[in-house]
């Protein structure tokens, strides 16, 4: 009986003794290859946790990031408007032949100012196109300045300088001018405190308001309108267009 037992004792003892090396290796290497597959595997199924998601989780809702100030195309801050409150427009600030913007001007009634006759010259057609360039406040628009028109004729008059003989007229850069295509047509122009005439006179199919290089002080009024002045900077042979309509009082 002893006899039988004794080999299946053996092959038991055989048996452990293989199995425990490799328990051993597997306990000292880790996990192997099937089961880190396995764990990896529940690694990425399970769904990351931001701040957002724990916050939620929390039962509040997620911060919302402030976002930077709106930049303007000048590169400054555009401040945002309050709730309730309209935003207004505000004139753009020309950098090149207008300094400033139109302002109310007091009205002077009649002609309690100087008054000079300036020839009105009538042009075929419109010697240029309207490029709006700057808005100026009260209705007024500042273009794209656009040369003097000399292939209608020389100026028959300029403001600030001296008398001419009609046959000998002055260099051509030496005075520019200013047209108006303004509503109401019969609005007065005065040009530092003279006045010259309306702007129907100086419009875009009329000899444009010549004027000598520099600055000069340009008012308009009308019956029942706001009085407007802005001051410009005139270039030798540059017209600069003017266009909108005076507002009312």
């Amino acid at each position: 009986m002893q006899t039988r037992t004794l080999p299946g004792i053996t092959a038991l003892v055989a048996a452990l003794a293989i199995s425990f090396p490799s328990a051993a290796v597997q306990q000292r290497d880790g996990p192997s290859g099937r089961d880190r597959g396995q764990e990896r595997s529940r690694t990425t199924a399970q769904p990351r946790t931001g701040p957002a998601d724990k916050s939620a989780q929390r039962g509040r809702a997620p911060e919302r990031r402030s976002r930077p100030p709106t930049r303007g195309t000048m590169g400054s801050a555009v401040p945002r408007a309050q709730d309730g409150a309209v935003p207004r427009a505000v004139p753009r600030r020309p950098a090149g032949p207008v300094r400033g913007w139109a302002y109310p001007e007091p009205r002077v009634y009649g002609y309690a100012r100087p008054y000079v006759t300036v020839p009105v010259i009538i042009y075929p057609r419109s010697y240029y196109v309207f490029r709006p360039r700057f808005w100026i406040g009260y209705g007024l628009y500042i273009g794209i300045l656009v040369p003097y028109p000399v292939a209608f004729g020389y100026p028959t008059y300029v403001y600030g300088y001296p008398a001419f003989p009609p046959n000998m007229p002055p260099a051509a850069g030496t005075y520019g001018g200013v047209s108006f295509d303004v509503t109401p047509s019969d609005a007065s122009v005065s040009v530092d405190g003279v006045y010259i005439g309306v702007v129907a006179d100086f419009s875009p199919t009329h000899q444009p308001l010549t004027l000598t290089l520099g600055r000069h002080h340009i008012e308009l009024q009308a019956p029942d309108m706001i009085p407007i002045a802005l001051d410009v900077d005139i270039v030798g042979g540059e017209v600069v267009p003017c266009r909108g309509s005076l507002q009312q009082q």
